[in-house]
């Protein structure tokens, strides 16, 4: 078994990360299955420590297109003067 982190997430968040719930509850349905984690949790997610690297490897990635878009911003700012 691996350990697993639990991370408290926000409604919203929970509602576009699994989707709209089901309306019976089916074992294996990722939807199913990661309401249940935040019903069971109060909240929170359960991840593995695959799953944590690749959320860091996509967040690095998104941080490094908000830096391009910043950079690219301020020159059109500065193209303006």
């Amino acid at each position: 078994m691996t350990d697993k982190i639990k991370i408290k997430i926000t409604l919203a968040y929970a509602e576009e990360h699994f989707g709209p719930r089901c309306e019976t509850y089916e074992p294996g349905c990722a939807t199913c299955d990661g309401w249940k984690d935040y019903d069971d949790t109060g909240g929170y997610v359960l991840y593995g420590n695959d799953e944590l690297l690749r959320r860091l490897d996509e967040s690095w990635e998104l941080m490094g297109m908000i830096r391009e878009l910043q950079d690219e911003l301020m020159a059109l700012k500065g193209d303006d003067k």
